[in-house]
């Protein structure tokens, strides 16, 4: 696999037998493991598909890309009946032209075993003491028969737990606990980490918030949404 892929992931998680594995957990397996440099959790019983792997940029590609996050514009946005956060579009860097590829997108669709409609849309989040994001009808698709990918890209330093922060997605129209459609899956902020969710038509998300154990650190993600076909 001899593309700029090579240049940005994890050389373990490219392998051909440990990429394959990735793809499998994805669609069929409760998975985690660590196996030298190589770390997935995935849950792909009902109600969706969830992977997380580890480690997923290499340290010099992962160097470059928090100092062009320190260059760029944040816009504060701050509804108190909706959310709290930075955000930023993607701009013309040598992140955006890896994110942007055709290479990444394939590997994606690999993992997923989906065809990705059109690109992926990209936007930069940055989140601080007493940020947040609450639930609401924007987070679900428009079309009722689609599905889409969400991609998060975490690259938040030494995030204290406490803090809170978590990304929780959760079924829209099931309100019963005890159905599992309706159990909510908890995305943990970890540091170096893409996470690949699959989202169905009634799903939606939020980000918990931020408490002020968090003190003046940011949690910053790159938040993927990719229509599947």
């Amino acid at each position: 696999m001899d593309n700029i892929l090579t240049t940005h992931i994890n050389p373990k998680i490219l392998e051909k037998q440990n990429l394959d594995q990735v793809a499998s957990s994805f669609k069929g397996q409760t998975l985690m493991q660590s196996n030298k440099g190589l770390e997935i959790q995935s849950i792909s019983k009902k109600p969706r598909q969830f992977i997380q792997l580890k480690e997923i940029l290499i340290p010099k590609q992962r160097a470059i890309l928090m100092q062009e996050l320190e260059k760029i514009s944040w816009e504060k946005i701050n509804d108190p009946h909706k959310e709290s956060l930075s955000t930023s579009q993607i701009q013309k860097n040598s992140h955006s032209e890896f994110l942007e590829s055709k290479d990444f997108q394939d590997f994606i669709e690999k993992i997923t075993s989906t065809k990705i409609d059109e690109n992926i849309s990209w936007q930069f989040q940055k989140f601080q003491k007493n940020d947040f994001t609450l639930l609401h009808d924007d987070n679900l698709n428009e079309e009722k028969n689609s599905e889409t990918l969400l991609i998060i890209f975490d690259l938040t330093r030494k995030w204290p737990i406490e803090a809170r922060g978590e990304i929780v997605i959760t079924t829209a129209n099931n309100t019963n606990q005890k159905n599992n459609n309706s159990t909510p899956l908890i995305i943990r902020p970890i540091e170096n980490t893409l996470s690949i969710i699959k989202l169905k038509k009634d799903d939606m998300y939020f980000t918990k918030f931020i408490n002020s154990s968090a003190q003046n650190k940011e949690l910053i993600r790159i938040i993927g949404i990719a229509n599947i076909q």
